[in-house]
């Protein structure tokens, strides 16, 4: 993390959260990422490949989400909650990378929440943005883990190809459904 920056967000990306604030200052601020960098995934690129599994790299994903956080709220701006990973189950030649469902389950337990819990970040974890029918796996691995579903995930976001399986996932987890 020692060349982590959000310089580029400051030049092409926070001005107009800043000026969206301004107009609608009740606007609620989430982040899900498309892709973790490239030295993260097997392909070592943001486009296409898959989550790699090593500790060391889980560890420092945790790290990069819990200082994006960490670095918007220094420039006035409260992330609310996170979404590690945008379309987990959805490969694309655009950045993208697919999670398997046992890694997410473990990385969401044993690297993101304790991370967030150790610095303190206010952002709540939300399980998401799901999108591929395969999707599905992932909140059922993620969910029948008593220590994400008793506490640690706020929620689950979906995009509009899951959403006949908003009411299901409602009654059956308890959580909000964005």
């Amino acid at each position: 993390m020692q060349s982590f920056s959000i310089a580029r967000d400051h030049e092409h990306l926070i001005p107009y959260i800043q000026a969206a604030l301004a107009v609608a200052p009740g606007l609620r601020l989430w982040a899900s990422p498309w892709s973790p960098p490239a030295w993260m995934k097997d392909n070592n690129s943001i486009d296409g490949g898959n989550m790699r599994g090593d500790p060391e790299i889980l560890e420092a994903h945790a790290l990069y989400l819990a200082r994006f956080v960490e670095e918007y709220e220094a420039a006035g701006l409260d992330i609310e909650l996170v979404m590690p990973q945008n379309e987990p189950g959805y490969e694309t030649r655009y950045p993208s990378c697919l999670w398997a469902p046992t890694l997410r389950r473990d990385y969401l337990r044993d690297y993101l929440a304790p991370t967030f819990a150790e610095r303190g970040v206010p952002a709540e974890i939300w399980l998401g943005t799901m999108s591929a029918p395969e999707d599905a796996e992932h909140v059922q691995t993620v969910m029948a883990d008593s220590t994400l579903s008793g506490g640690v995930v706020k929620g689950i976001g979906l995009q509009w190809n899951l959403v006949g399986s908003v009411g299901s996932w409602a009654s059956q987890y308890r959580l909000p459904i964005m």
